[in-house]
């Protein structure tokens, strides 16, 4: 780690502790978390801020990686996953990067991945090895590409790849995992679901529109939106089975394996909208970031004052 990220982890973080159920940062200013993801034990975990990543586990032992590092190398963090103890692998539009030497340097991920354009991410195995990639390209086939071996190469995932579709979106629950895209000369939406950890893709129908954005994936229940309306969609039949409006664009989104569903909006409020039961229900919660782990769900904050939390445990 440079010198000039130990000096601003020094100003960023007086302290760190780890309570069963909130992560306390004393904080010289407003930070907010853009994401989380867990290792495979389901004890450490990353947490994206604004400046960096912060590292940490039951050990309350902290590493803060500076996004400086990782800009450098030309990568972007608009996914982040933990493919191993403090081994955070970060996604964006220049693909894959992973983070070598705990973090004080980067490497992209070699093979079919490399510089690739991803559209969506899944981790069958939270923390695990394996982790798939929906990409786009101008000059070849849109694909679905793994690696299986943490983030340090990359290969096709079952041969899958479409010359007339565009691939617009990715998201998984366990083995089960969803992908859409749109057709290149109809424009409809297209989606294909995997039962396998994407070894195989078979198209579906799925009733809902090419310029909806895909949220999550729990169980065979798949939540889209299209600015406010947020509907869910049962994959048994691709129909509609539960919509909400909210009072604002999602700003941070995770779906429980029950299918239920987590919204955060930007006048601060937290939600949880169940299709099954048809239970909605509302908190004064103002999420940035939220991930479903282990059967419990965590939300990242927005820390405007020292010692607010940055992460909780609902």
């Amino acid at each position: 780690m440079s010198v000039m990220c130990n000096h601003f982890l020094a100003l960023l973080i007086a302290a760190l502790t780890i309570l069963p159920s909130t992560v306390h940062a004393q904080s010289v200013e407003v930070m907010s978390v853009h994401g989380l993801a867990f290792d495979e034990s389901g004890e450490g975990i990353a947490v994206q801020v604004d400046a960096g990543i912060l590292l940490f586990d039951e050990t309350e032992e902290v590493t803060f990686l500076c996004s400086s590092a990782w800009q450098a190398e030309g990568a972007q963090a608009d996914w982040l996953v933990q493919t191993g103890a403090r081994r955070p692998l970060i996604v964006g539009p220049g693909g894959p990067f992973i983070a070598l030497e705990s973090g004080c340097g980067w490497a992209r991920t070699s093979g079919s991945a490399d510089s690739a354009n991803v559209v969506g991410v899944h981790a069958p195995e939270p923390g695990g090895q394996v982790v798939l990639f929906a990409v786009t390209s101008d000059f070849g086939p849109d694909e679905v590409l793994r690696t299986d071996d943490g983030g340090f190469t990359s290969s096709s995932a079952g041969g899958f790849a479409q010359l007339d579709r565009v691939l617009t979106g990715l998201v998984g629950d366990g083995a089960r995992a969803l992908l859409t895209g749109e057709n290149a000369i109809t424009g409809e939406l297209v989606a294909w679901l995997s039962e396998d950890g994407g070894e195989t893709f078979e198209e579906i129908g799925l009733d809902a529109k090419a310029d909806d954005l895909l949220l999550g994936l729990g169980g065979l229940t798949v939540w889209l939106s299209n600015d406010t309306v947020v509907t869910a969609y049962d994959l048994t039949d691709g129909g509609a089975v539960h919509e909400v409006t909210l009072e604002s664009s999602p700003m941070a989104y995770a779906v429980e394996s029950s299918g239920a569903i987590w919204l955060a909006t930007s006048d601060g409020r937290l939600h949880r909208h169940d299709p099954e039961t048809g239970a909605d229900e509302s908190y004064d919660i103002g999420a940035t970031s939220i991930t479903v782990h282990g059967g419990q769900t965590w939300v990242g904050l927005r820390a405007e004052q020292l010692g607010e939390p940055l992460v909780q445990r609902l």
